[in-house]
């Protein structure tokens, strides 16, 4: 009950639910409690992979125009529970809605140890948020192959390059590309073991495969079906992604990971 009654005279409304479950709870446990129109922040990350929306258009959708102020994402470098010991963090607030944005500065005045900047950028930041999770299992893949810190460079600098060769393709800021909501959500959680995504590509290097078992354990991950989704993109907009190529090849042709990057990287050498 104080779940539901949370919602009935709520200012703003934070969503951060894996993004399959997010029109399902909208529809049965918000929506329905809602007594008066609200500001509504997206904290998820990644798509609805069945109509290519990102999640804010989504939300534009499925909330009622009576009940919807307005929506915005939140997004950027923050795992939960370092937010929890008050590390000082940096967050990126996007809306095509400049006020919004400053409406959720002053929600954090409180709060000395974060950092918010403004976007109008809404969908870049959207977008940001699957090419990171797509990378985020590379660079664990890779250091999963036991690659050294001068390849892992090799690896994560020309993985940006190629997040911003499709951002441009796409429309998308390469300021956005460039902020916290980008690189510096893709250095936090592509070189750690906090991230899900990180993890399941460091499990994938271990084995040198992708197994059913790692399939099964991380099925809901995001940056699975990132990848799918930017290879989709990426030859759509008739441009060459090598690194992403290469992680589609891995995941969903079976191909082997050391033999891939070894290619890869005696190709890129050669140059």
């Amino acid at each position: 009950r104080d779940k539901v009654s949370a919602f009935e005279n709520a200012d703003f409304i934070f969503i951060g639910l894996p993004t399959q479950a997010v029109e399902t709870v909208m529809k049965s446990t918000v929506l329905p409690n809602i007594t008066k129109p609200a500001y509504f922040v997206n904290l998820s990350k990644g798509l609805d992979y069945i109509t290519v929306n990102s999640i804010s258009e989504k939300l534009e959708t499925i909330i009622p125009s009576r009940y919807n102020l307005g929506v915005a994402k939140l997004s950027g470098p923050s795992f939960a529970s370092e937010l929890v010991q008050k590390s000082p963090t940096a967050l990126v607030a996007a809306s095509r809605d400049d006020e919004l944005c400053g409406f959720i500065e002053k929600l954090f005045v409180e709060t000395p140890f974060i950092h918010i900047e403004r976007s109008h950028d809404i969908l870049g930041v959207e977008y940001s948020s699957i090419f990171k999770n797509s990378l985020a299992i590379l660079l664990g893949m890779a250091n999963g192959l036991g690659y050294k810190k001068n390849t892992l460079s090799i690896i994560f600098v020309n993985a940006l390059k190629e997040i911003r060769l499709l951002g441009e393709k796409m429309g998308i800021e390469d300021e956005t590309i460039l902020s916290y909501a980008g690189l510096g959500d893709l250095y936090l959680t592509g070189g750690s073991m906090k991230s899900r995504n990180y993890t399941v590509g460091n499990k994938i290097g271990k084995q040198n495969k992708m197994t059913k078992k790692v399939v099964q354990i991380f099925s809901t991950i995001e940056g699975l079906k990132s990848v799918e989704f930017l290879q989709g993109i990426a030859s759509h907009h008739q441009i060459d992604l090598p690194l992403n190529t290469i992680l589609y090849e891995i995941i969903y042709l079976g191909r082997e990971p050391r033999e891939s990057l070894n290619s890869y990287l005696s190709d890129f050498c050669a140059v």
